[in-house]
């Protein structure tokens, strides 16, 4: 990975085409913006006046700055954003010295944010999902994805009125593990609840299936004679009634097992649950142990892993953070560039520090 000085030194054109940009928004943003301030003033004096009171004044003041976000502002907050955002996509190509797929809307949707499961998630998954500035690549011949994703879900208040919560709102990184995993292990920050097991809807449709095969087949038996009903046909529908309930109990019920490991320092921070203990222990080594807590140390931030399928995936939560957006009132520093180089390194840096590009069944 190139050094931010490297990095730096190739960025120097795209920052001037961006920083011409930057300036030509916020001159136009402060022309309009006095303008509209103006024109706004002289209508709440007059409605003052004219009503001789002064809330109507005040609330036509308070709905013209919030006109003024959104109809003035925004448009040129966004136009910047069009010539910043490629900036850090260069950034990136140039630190990994190769081709980074970069999707400014968001290439990650709502079935991979819940196929992760890097958060608890009520039966269904979420209700309301967002993702932008999706960047994919490779490192260390080790495939990987990131994005902005936010994740709410619909609730109702004790008033019955519709709601929504944010139960994520940060990074979704995923990256591709040298295993086929049997089972999934999924590793918490501490107060994370265990996240149901996406074996519910399986298990249901699975019900509902075998249910409708063997209510065909065994329904034939049934021999109407006017409107009497043959006992002995009758029997066949027991059939799927206990074929559908053992589907139930067996994989409708299932839990995943709570998994205590031998790294006190680990289990402080962490809860670890798993389908299989055995498989759960062999890939949580002590190294690897070690390699998650220093990560999640480094970044400053909780983070919530799962190992599934040949996947790892790692949730880390910046709520109510600007993640990749550029200020339209400063113009880009070095040190604001830095900041996102540092960003990008310790992300993708995940890679070579759990060692995602080493079989850990061979080694």
């Amino acid at each position: 990975m190139r050094s931010f000085e490297e990095v730096v030194s190739n960025l120097s054109d795209i920052r001037a085409e961006a920083e011409e940009v930057r300036n030509k928004e916020l001159g136009g943003l402060k022309k309009k913006g006095i303008i509209y301030g103006v024109i706004a003033v002289f209508i709440c004096l007059g409605l003052g006046l004219f009503l001789q009171s002064i809330y109507p004044a005040l609330f036509t003041l308070i709905f013209a700055l919030t006109g003024f976000g959104f109809f003035i502002y925004k448009p040129h907050y966004d136009a910047y954003q069009r010539v910043f955002k490629p900036i850090l996509h260069r950034m990136l190509e140039y630190m990994l010295e190769k081709e980074v797929r970069y999707t400014q809307n968001g290439s990650v949707n709502m079935d991979d944010f819940n196929h992760s499961e890097v958060i608890e998630q009520h039966l269904g998954g979420m209700d309301r999902f967002k993702s932008e500035d999706t960047f994919e690549s490779t490192y260390l011949d080790v495939p990987f994805i990131f994005s902005e994703v936010k994740a709410e879900e619909h609730y109702r208040d004790n008033e019955n009125k519709s709601r929504y919560r944010t139960v994520f709102d940060g990074i979704l990184f995923e990256s591709l593990f040298n295993k086929e995993f049997k089972g999934v292990t999924v590793v918490r920050d501490n107060g994370k609840k265990l996240p149901k097991s996406g074996g519910n809807w399986f298990s249901l449709l699975m019900v509902l299936l075998v249910f409708g095969v063997f209510a065909s087949v065994f329904g034939s038996i049934f021999i109407f004679t006017g409107s009497e009903i043959s006992f002995e046909g009758a029997k066949g529908l027991w059939i799927p009634i206990v074929v559908s309930l053992v589907l139930f109990f067996v994989f409708g019920k299932r839990k995943r097992q709570k998994v205590h490991l031998e790294n006190v320092e680990f289990n402080e921070v962490f809860n670890v649950y798993a389908d299989s203990q055995i498989e759960s222990r062999y890939i949580l080594s002590t190294s690897l142990m070690e390699k998650i807590y220093n990560m999640r140390e480094n970044m400053g931030r909780k983070v919530n892993l799962t190992f599934k399928e040949n996947r790892l995936y790692i949730g880390m939560e910046f709520e109510g953070e600007d993640l990749f957006e550029g200020r339209l009132n400063k113009p880009l520093t070095e040190q604001d560039l830095k900041v996102e180089y540092e960003f990008f390194s310790n992300l993708i840096g995940i890679i070579e520090e759990l060692e995602l590009n080493v079989d850990i069944w061979k080694v």
